[in-house]
């Protein structure tokens, strides 16, 4: 949005939507539009949050220049759509404001209850073929799962599919293996990761 008077425009910008005990913020830019080049320095800005009945929930104030940005605190503010309003004191009071709405957390999904392999030894080259059960998320935007390999019981896992398949053909690579360990987690839209299952 932006607002102006016979010597500036001001334009206030904000985060749009942010979750509950993050930050929301809020940043304001003022532009000289009566095209003089008196200075522009040491402006004084005000910031006033309110929510939807007109009730001020937060404030905060800045000394800059052409620019300002506020660090909104959402940990005490209920769910919902709030206005925030930045004044800057220079040439009569100038302001704009923008909006924001604090939503709750996006919570990570289940962890899937259980992988199936074929019993019996596993060879190298030889296909193997991997299901396992479904994962439940609780805001409903589970989006896939993400399937790795450990070989010899030591070193690291290696991702070896990632997708909204419950099933996956692996083939072991060439080598003389000891041991072979397949770890399974959920993932959501929201980039949250459920705790992993593993097997054996």
């Amino acid at each position: 949005m932006a607002n102006s008077n016979d010597k500036y425009s001001i334009s206030v910008s904000g985060s749009g939507t942010v979750e509950k005990g993050e930050y929301a913020y809020v940043s304001a830019h003022l532009t000289r539009i009566d095209g003089e080049s008196g200075s522009t320095q040491g402006n004084s800005y005000s910031l006033e949050v309110t929510d939807r009945t007109g009730d001020e929930v937060y404030s905060d104030s800045d000394t800059s220049n052409m620019s300002c940005s506020f660090s909104i605190p959402t940990s005490g503010l209920s769910l919902g759509t709030y206005t925030a309003t930045v004044t800057c004191f220079r040439s009569d009071r100038i302001s704009d404001y923008t909006t924001f709405t604090v939503v709750a957390p996006n919570s990570a999904p289940n962890p899937p209850s259980s992988i199936t392999v074929p019993g019996g030894s596993i060879y190298s080259s030889t296909p193997v073929d991997i299901s396992w059960s479904a994962s439940t998320d609780p805001d409903g935007d589970l989006a896939g799962y993400e399937l790795e390999r450990q070989l010899d019981g030591s070193g690291s896992f290696a991702q070896i599919y990632r997708g909204s398949s419950r099933s996956y053909q692996d083939t072991i690579p060439t080598g003389k293996h000891t041991s072979v360990i397949y770890r399974l987690r959920a993932y959501d839209s929201a980039g949250n990761y459920s705790s992993n299952c593993t097997l054996p």
